[in-house]
C-alpha cells in the first residue's frame, strides 16, 4: 500500500500541474488535490501500520515452553527407568547392583544430567536413588507396582529405601516415585513407607 500511495500522489500532482498549466482546457484540478491527498493518507496509514507491527513483533512471538524443575524431573525418571531396563536386558534380564547403579547405567543415558533436575541441590551428581530391595534382581520378577526408582537429598550411586528419601524435594513435601512399571509418581514424603517396597 505506500508504493501505490507514493505513485498515486506523484500521478496526482503531474495531473494538477497539467490542468494549470492549461490554462483552463484542461479540468479537473480538485479531482487531482483529492487524488494526492487520499494517496497521502495511504501511505501515512501503512507506514504507520507496519511500523506498529515491527515495534510489537516480539511481543506477539509464542514463548519457549521454560523447562520447570517439575517437567524435568518428570522426563528424567523415565529415561533412568529405561535405562535401567536397557542393562537389565544386556545382562540376562539382572538389575544393577544396588552397591554401583549409577556407574552400571551411565552408558545407558543421554547424559549425566538425567541424572539430576533443575532446582536440586548445588553439587548433588544424582538426586535419585535404587531401591535396594531390586538390586541384582531379575527385572521380570519384581511387581510392576514397586518403587524402582524415589527421590532423594543427593548422591552418586545411592540406595535405599523409604527412610533415606528426600527431606527437601523438588516439590517441598512431596517425593518423585517410579515404579518398575514405568509410572512416575509424586507422594506425600509421610505416605513413602505406604507404596510397595518389597520386589
Amino acid at each position: 500500500m505506500i508504493l501505490p500511495g507514493i505513485i498515486g500522489f506523484c500521478l496526482g500532482v503531474g495531473g494538477l500541474v497539467a490542468t494549470r498549466r492549461s490554462a483552463g482546457r484542461i479540468k479537473g484540478a480538485g479531482l487531482a488535490v483529492f487524488g494526492m491527498l487520499l494517496s497521502l493518507f495511504t501511505a501515512v496509514s501503512s507506514l504507520m501500520i507496519a511500523g506498529f507491527f515491527i515495534a510489537n513483533q516480539q511481543r506477539w512471538q509464542p514463548r519457549p515452553a521454560m523447562a520447570t524443575p517439575v517437567a524435568s524431573c518428570w522426563q528424567n525418571l523415565p529415561k533412568l527407568g529405561a535405562a535401567l531396563r536397557q542393562y537389565a536386558n544386556d545382562h540376562g534380564d539382572i538389575l544393577p547392583a544396588s552397591t554401583n547403579w549409577c556407574e552400571s547405567v551411565r552408558d545407558f543415558v543421554p547424559s549425566l544430567s538425567v541424572f539430576s533436575c533443575p532446582g536440586a541441590s548445588v553439587g548433588a551428581t544424582s538426586i535419585f536413588a535404587l531401591n535396594e530391595k531390586v538390586g541384582g534382581m531379575n527385572m521380570e520378577s519384581v511387581h510392576s507396582d514397586t518403587v524402582l526408582l524415589f527421590e532423594v537429598d543427593g548422591g552418586w550411586n545411592r540406595a535405599g529405601g523409604s527412610d533415606i528419601a528426600a527431606e527437601h524435594g523438588i516439590s517441598p513435601g512431596l517425593v518423585y516415585i517410579y515404579t518398575a512399571g514405568g509410572q512416575v509418581r509424586q507422594i506425600p514424603r509421610r505416605q513413602l513407607s505406604g507404596q510397595r517396597w518389597d520386589p
